[in-house]
């Protein structure tokens, strides 16, 4: 497989990393190709992260968890998976199933991470019942990711005062 300067060799899901070094399954061949971002898009999709964090947690005491929640199941929609974690204290580190991930710096981070875990198990709980924790799990749940348009995400997190991260895939039907 060769790269031009602007591509990033990572694969498209970790399925597609499994067939291109094992062969491909029977029930892939009609799969789309694995397509590798550029670095335009690699750092566009870094810029979003960071003006989704300043816009939806930036602020102070007023912090938009279910705007940023929203936001981020419909980048996963379209993306295939977020993934968020505690970089440090004062950091959050945010990446897509690329490994395009940045370091987005932020006031309380934990806290506002924290937050976030709740608010996704939340929704989860709101589409399927009470099937997770609010202090983590994994479950499968359907929502509207953008107008018109019901996403089936599997989301996996932790939300203890040891551990914080959550991870959303949107699931092919």
């Amino acid at each position: 497989m060769s790269t031009t300067d602007d591509e990033v060799p990572f694969p498209k899901n970790t399925m597609a990393a499994r067939t291109e070094n094992e062969g491909t399954p029977d029930n892939l061949d009609s799969r789309e190709p694995v397509v590798h971002p550029s670095r335009a898009e690699v750092e566009r999709q870094s810029c979003l992260f960071r003006d989704l964090v300043e816009l939806n947690l930036a602020n102070g005491r007023q912090v938009n968890v279910v705007g940023f929640v929203d936001q981020i199941l419909a980048l996963a929609a379209g993306s295939g998976s977020i993934r968020c974690s505690l970089a440090n204290e004062n950091a959050l580190r945010i990446g897509t199933q690329f490994d395009v991930s940045c370091e987005v710096h932020l006031q309380n981070a934990k806290a506002k991470l924290r937050a976030l875990c709740a608010r996704l198990a939340t929704v989860c709980n709101a589409e399927v019942g009470h099937v997770v924790s609010p202090y983590g799990g994994e479950a499968e749940f359907d929502y509207v990711s953008s107008p018109g348009k019901r996403t089936r995400f599997k989301l996996q997190f932790a939300n203890t005062p040891d551990s914080q991260q959550f991870s959303v895939e949107a699931q092919s039907r």
